[in-house]
């Protein structure tokens, strides 16, 4: 059981800042080979109200150190220590942070033959179980399609979403218990650029509510990159570059590195640590270490006041809605899942038939062809064939499980 604000045009109630101090992974090439390292022990701060952006070329590490603080790597090979600070200083525990974060993954994994309310009351079932009735579920779920503007396709088979319209949906599912952390893989993949930057926004405004946004991101364009508050530069397990977005063409500037006038500064910094204008490198990491904190946006005084006056305004209407949010039990999800595998049993039936008739058949014709099989000694090797083109049909099983829940690997 945990506390949270579950309305999105509310003020969070809660705030987790991400801190990691010498990260080091290592992976071993193949099974006697020599250990590789893929993040060098690196640190870094990525703050509640910030949208960070884990930047770098291809083999940098921006993946591994995702996955790192997602909690999908949790080994042997990890070293170093990673904090998670609520808003009161403290450091959450590895459980409990578990339950105020959430993942999305590059690709769209959208429950199929699902209207866009219908795939938002599943995952509304799944994480808030009882906590809320239906008619107080529809509500929540109307305010989030329409802060991430979907309310419009409420009644669109998910399938039939364009591609920006996919990915807000991915947000929007996760966002039905209002997690303060967010982590994205590359949101803005396989999208145009009108699309990547209404995704963007949208992400923005999500961090500006109090969230901690962090996603990677490959050669954003000059407008979505001065959208983001914080960026990373990772290039071969290094940090070379942490602080605010539009504080990065002073910082290699002071390293004689002047961006050219009309040039992406994202596309710039890659370049550099690309060695495509030498290998700055061993600089640059030197600088970032001695300097780590001068680059970082500074929060005015007079925004802080801001946010305390709506902070006060807000207090009793964050009560009101403050819920005690009670983790459904298994028997609850085993039946939201049960109920959502007949509505895909009976909207798929040409598919489903089909494949009743395929069983029907095969099992009619292996009875055919064993008929009596197993009653004279000299047809006993029949009874082996028959188990073996049995155990061919039912290993089959496994497979369709896994179809009907594409998400399963991340959930």
């Amino acid at each position: 059981m945990y506390n949270r604000s579950v309305l999105l045009n509310l003020s969070k109630t809660k705030s987790i800042d991400i801190q990691f101090v010498d990260l080091v992974y290592e992976v071993r090439d193949g099974f006697r080979g020599s250990k590789k390292q893929i993040l060098k022990g690196i640190n870094g701060l990525f703050k509640s109200g910030d949208m960070t952006a884990i930047m770098g070329p291809s083999g940098a590490g921006k993946s591994t150190l995702l996955n790192i603080l997602t909690g999908f790597k949790q080994d042997k090979s990890l070293k170093g220590e990673i904090n998670y600070l609520n808003n009161k200083g403290n450091n959450e525990s590895w459980n409990e942070y578990k339950k105020h974060s959430c993942y999305i993954l590059q690709e769209d994994q959208l429950p199929n033959l699902f209207t866009v309310n219908e795939a938002m009351m599943i995952s509304a079932n799944l994480k808030l179980g009882n906590s809320l009735n239906r008619k107080a579920k529809q509500i929540l779920i109307d305010d989030i399609l329409d802060t991430l503007d979907l309310i419009h396709a409420k009644n669109t088979l998910t399938n039939k979403l364009s591609g920006g319209q996919k990915k807000r949906l991915s947000i929007a599912l996760e966002l039905v218990d209002n997690p303060p952390v967010m982590f994205l893989d590359e949101p803005t993949t396989g999208l145009d650029s009108s699309s990547s930057l209404q995704c963007v926004t949208m992400l923005q405004k999500l961090a500006k509510g109090g969230r901690t946004i962090i996603c990677t991101i490959h050669q954003p364009s000059a407008a979505i990159y001065k959208m983001f508050d914080h960026v990373y530069l990772l290039a071969d397990g290094r940090c070379m570059y942490e602080g605010a977005a539009k504080n990065t063409i002073d910082y290699f500037a002071q390293l004689g590195l002047q961006c050219p006038q009309y040039h992406n500064p994202a596309d710039y910094m890659l370049e550099i640590v690309s060695n495509e204008y030498g290998n700055f490198n061993d600089q640059l990491v030197a600088a970032m270490e001695n300097n780590r904190t001068v680059w970082r946006a500074k929060t005015s005084m007079k925004n802080l006041s801001i946010i305390d006056d709506n902070d006060i305004k807000n207090c009793e209407e964050e009560e009101k809605t403050t819920v005690l949010i009670n983790t459904p039990t298994e028997f609850t999800r085993f039946w939201v899942l049960l109920n959502r595998c007949f509505v895909q049993f009976y909207r798929d039936w040409t598919l489903s038939y089909l494949k009743l008739l395929i069983h029907f058949s095969v099992g009619l014709f292996l009875g055919l062809f064993f008929e009596n099989a197993g009653i004279e000694s000299n047809k006993t090797i029949s009874n082996i064939s028959f188990i073996m083109q049995s155990t061919a049909r039912l290993v089959q099983i496994p497979h369709v499980f896994w179809d009907l829940c594409p998400d399963s690997a991340h959930r």
